[in-house]
């Protein structure tokens, strides 16, 4: 009954299921039912995600960040939504964009019954969102959903790293 254990890449070499109840395992009765604190170096998205309550971020040997990926995304995230709609190029998403009020808009072709996604950056947290889905509305585009795009762990790395390295280069 250790106090810390240690694992590198535990679930590298298991079958998807397998990993899945290798992973609740140790959240259920090493991590919660021992008590143990569990260390865990992965290159798995699906399981840091799913399996950690802070992750820290490294690189080069160096702990650029530590949190929980909320906290992590917040700091180092954009504010990416999707939007579903049956008109993606819609006149009021592009005064958006000129406006400086939505960033990058990608869209994804219409699967759905003529619904297209499209992801676009809205400063301003939940506020900004509030305001855009208000305008998009208002200027007649029909939206069936809207909601914040989760970031994936490599994108949140990604993200984390090149910003490091942005504050590191001098002026």
């Amino acid at each position: 009954e250790p106090r810390v254990l240690l694992l590198d890449e535990p679930t590298r070499s298991l079958d998807p299921l397998s990993a899945r109840r290798f992973r609740e395992f140790l959240r259920s009765e090493i991590a919660r039912g021992q008590g143990c604190t569990v260390l865990l170096a992965t290159h798995s998205s699906e399981e840091a995600m799913e399996l950690c309550d802070r992750v820290g971020v490294l690189d080069k040997g160096r702990l650029l960040a530590l949190g929980t990926t909320s906290e992590l995304a917040r700091r180092f995230g954009d504010q990416r939504y999707l939007i579903w709609t049956r008109s993606p190029r819609h006149p009021a998403l592009r005064s958006l964009a000129t406006q400086g009020r939505i960033a990058e808009i990608a869209i994804e072709p219409a699967e759905d019954a003529g619904w297209s996604c499209v992801q676009v950056g809205i400063p301003g947290g939940l506020d900004g969102a509030e305001r855009t889905l208000d305008y998009l509305k208002c200027a007649g585009m029909d939206v069936a959903r809207f909601e914040r795009a989760t970031m994936t762990l490599a994108d949140l790395i990604d993200r984390v790293i090149t910003s490091e390295r942005r504050e590191a280069m001098p002026s």
